[in-house]
């Protein structure tokens, strides 16, 4: 479709340079015919090649801007080639055509539905997302399951696999263009495809990329994976000929009635094969309300591509709707799901603070956090998106902003972690300890890349006190997580992990109490106890216990404790020394 299209509104603005003629009588000059010809063949080509707009609608990018081109083509060849001559209707008609046009087409925009201050149409545009509240509570998370490795931090491990080992050639060439996070063989990874960075060296490899890289994202210790298998000749950033985006847009989505979105991030199937997937949107209300109809499937080994409707997609395909998407229509709902359009009061109106893709053992799924509009905006619900369905479930939860709690960790994690520039860069919001609970994990970058610094759990709730020592923080996982069940014990709260989690009495002799530097800054006491009943039993104590200071091998120890999920040992609610006296207590 490339070149009729080219040659078909090269044709209509020859047509018209001829018409701008005809209307200067005697005085006509052939010659703006012609030169109008060359010069909207080579503008056309241009704009198409290498703008790629959209044609999809008449009010979309391509049509207004390649009809007002051409237009001024005309009138312009017109009027340079009528210089010192008596009449100028040629060039006078073209300027008001130009003008016509513009009004009529700024006119058309304002009032395609939904228009200004048109309430009904624009809930009717709100309404193309299926948006329900929640019947139970955001369900707990799954320790195994949570990421630990943020998206900036698999670009560098990835970087470092390429330019490393046996593969160290392809660094001089190649480097990670973007990790795109998704649900492979029921396991969160990241696919990072490759970028041309040297063309020389690249023609010399043989004029592809090797493959792409898997990077696991639930453990920092396991190495990228490289998939070197595949070579790829066709990419988002790949050269002139080659580039993907530019390929699909040629040969298919110009002509059709669609708009293609995000065909930048690569999607493997279940063996582990990689491709393209762009969104296909459709124009369903004016030019301004779209959603998916399908998606295009695009094979970077063979340029070969095929477009699926919503109901065809193959199930290994993690995003049938575009975050983007969601963020047009939950910004629309927040202001005018409550408020009729075009109205003053910023009463019960929200806006999308934050949001990002998560990735969970059932798939991809996308957070928003939503917050009033007013001068301290504060949270006031979570809205998660199913990327497969199109579907929205509400959430209520109440807590500060997002990045008013990201900022207060970057600070905290200056005091806890003795050193400057960490970034809260991956967050997402969990349920976690029965508490709605917002984690970050923290990175520092250098020239060499980024790595991870630490993580932070934070109740949202008791986020709204402000205070910096209610950020669990640290610089490993287990020792975060350890410090947020310290943190909540603390605050006092109902959701606390004692009143969670079913708690049990032992009785029995220490073996060996020794204090690590785990947990919270006071450490941690593991105690060996062996039970009356002869069975062996490791337990954790906070490191401020006196209690459990003198609970010394050979003593005899009577603790209430509980099991969490994902740790091997027994945690301590309250411990005492038998024949001593409880310190922790006074008593």
């Amino acid at each position: 479709m490339l070149y009729p299209y080219i040659f078909g509104i090269t044709a209509a603005a020859t047509i018209l340079g001829f018409l701008l003629e005809l209307l200067d009588g005697d005085d006509k000059n052939y010659w703006a015919v012609l030169a109008t010809a060359i010069s909207a063949f080579v503008a056309n080509w241009l704009i198409i090649m290498l703008v790629m707009p959209s044609f999809a609608h008449i009010l979309t990018g391509g049509w207004p801007l390649i009809i007002l081109v051409n237009l001024g083509i005309a009138a312009f060849w017109s009027g340079i080639l009528h210089r010192g001559r008596v009449k100028l209707n040629g060039v006078i008609g073209g300027i008001s055509l130009f003008t016509l046009v513009l009004i009529i087409w700024g006119a058309a925009a304002i009032f395609s539905p939904p228009a200004w201050c048109a309430t009904g149409q624009i809930r009717e545009r709100i309404a193309l997302l299926d948006i329900q509240p929640a019947n139970a509570a955001y369900p707990e998370t799954n320790l195994k399951d949570i990421i630990r490795v943020p998206e900036s931090v698999a670009l560098t491990k990835a970087g470092n696999r390429l330019s490393s080992g046996e593969t160290a050639a392809l660094g001089s060439f190649a480097q990670p263009a973007r990790a795109y996070i998704q649900t492979i063989q029921g396991k969160a990874m990241y696919a990072v495809d490759l970028k041309i960075t040297d063309r020389i060296a690249y023609h010399q490899y043989g004029d592809h990329l090797p493959g792409y890289l898997l990077v696991d994202a639930t453990d920092d210790n396991v190495p990228a994976q490289p998939q070197f298998n595949y070579p790829i000749k066709y990419a988002p950033e790949a050269l002139f000929a080659n580039d993907l985006n530019r390929l699909v847009y040629a040969d298919y989505a110009l002509g059709s009635p669609y708009q293609i979105w995000d065909l930048d991030g690569m999607e493997v199937d279940e063996d582990l094969n990689p491709y393209y997937v762009g969104n296909m949107m459709d124009h369903v209300m004016g030019y301004k309300g779209i959603m998916p109809a399908g998606v295009y499937i695009a094979d970077p080994l063979t340029r070969e591509g095929k477009y699926y409707s919503l109901l065809d997609v193959p199930s290994w395909v993690n995003r049938l709707y575009p975050i983007e998407w969601f963020v047009n229509q939950l910004t629309l709902w927040g202001l005018f799901s409550k408020h009729d359009a075009c109205t003053a009061s910023e009463l019960n109106k929200e806006k999308v603070d934050w949001y990002d893709d998560v990735a969970t053992p059932h798939g991809v799924e996308y957070q928003f956090a939503m917050t009033s509009t007013g001068d301290d905006p504060a949270m006031t619900r979570l809205i998660v998106g199913n990327p497969t369905t199109g579907k929205a479930v509400i959430y209520d939860m109440q807590g500060r902003n997002i990045s008013s709690i990201m900022a207060d960790i970057e600070k905290r994690a200056e005091n806890i972690l003795k050193s400057t520039g960490h970034k809260a860069d991956e967050c997402e919001i969990h349920r976690i300890l029965n508490t709605n609970t917002l984690y970050c994990i923290l990175t520092t970058g250098n020239d060499s890349g980024t790595s991870t610094s630490g993580y932070a759990f934070v109740s949202l709730e008791a986020s709204q006190n402000q205070k910096l020592e209610d950020i669990a923080l640290a610089e490993s996982f287990d020792e975060a997580y350890f410090t947020y069940q310290e943190v909540l014990d603390r605050i006092g709260k109902s959701s606390s992990v004692e009143n969670t989690r079913e708690q049990f009495q032992i009785v029995g002799r220490v073996r060996s109490n020794t204090w690590v530097n785990y947990g919270s800054r006071a450490g941690t006491f593991l105690i060996h106890v062996v039970t009356e009943e002869g069975q062996s039993l490791y337990v954790s104590a906070p490191g401020n216990s006196f209690n459990a200071a003198i609970a010394k091998p050979g003593k005899d120890v009577t603790a209430t404790v509980y099991q969490l999920e994902g740790q091997n040992f027994l945690t301590v609610s309250y411990i005492t020394v038998n024949g001593e006296p409880d310190l922790d207590t006074g008593k």
